[in-house]
């Protein structure tokens, strides 16, 4: 069984570090890349092409919800869970693109289950 591929974009280190070591000790997931603004999340998701991308919204220089548009152009089969400690981001991150929105704080139990649904909505057998 393939392990759904994920990249976490968060301006902070700790964070990304946080949910990589999470994500590579779940069985059915594997963090293949970290970014740390919106350019370096393009950049990976064109590098890369992940299945999932958890995105910040607010990060210096491109933020989350510009990358999640561009990254949903040029990927659209990455689908992209955005996520910000701010209330009232929400509606900017379904227009930019995102399939699903949380508000921070996220349990890693509530994280896991979030990326496991978003990825077999998308990716349902034909």
């Amino acid at each position: 069984m393939s392990k759904i591929r994920v990249v976490v974009v968060n301006d902070q280190i700790a964070v990304n570090e946080l949910w990589q070591q999470m994500l590579d000790m779940t069985d059915d997931m594997t963090c293949v890349g970290t970014a740390r603004n919106g350019m370096e999340a393009v950049q990976l998701a064109d590098e890369l092409t992940p299945d999932i991308v958890i995105m910040d919204v607010m990060m210096p220089g491109m933020d989350g919800t510009e990358a999640t548009r561009i990254i949903r152009e040029r990927h659209p089969n990455t689908q992209i869970i955005v996520y910000s400690a701010y209330n009232g981001m929400e509606q900017r991150a379904y227009e930019s693109g995102a399939v699903e929105y949380l508000l921070m704080p996220i349990g890693p139990d509530k994280l896991r289950d979030t990326i496991r649904r978003v990825y077999h909505e998308h990716n349902k057998p034909q």
